[in-house]
């Protein structure tokens, strides 16, 4: 900390592995939705800025993480 040039290096490994079959199906489904809703209301701007769709976050429910405020 402090300095410009050599301070911190961080590595990080994320995802479940180096094939896409490695991702749990629900994660993969839920993209796949997503990604088709998003390009059926495509140049609607509030498409993407809107919550998660309740069909969507069900499938992504048990891989999120719990927060607190």
């Amino acid at each position: 900390p402090g300095r410009t040039i050599g301070g911190i290096e961080i590595d990080v490994t994320c995802g479940y592995g180096p094939s896409p079959t490695d991702v749990p199906e629900p994660l993969r489904q839920a993209m796949r939705l997503l990604v088709a809703r998003w390009f059926e209301r495509r140049g609607d701007e509030d498409a993407v800025a809107a919550p998660l769709p309740a069909d969507i976050a069900l499938l992504l429910a048990p891989y999120r993480a719990p927060r607190l405020a």
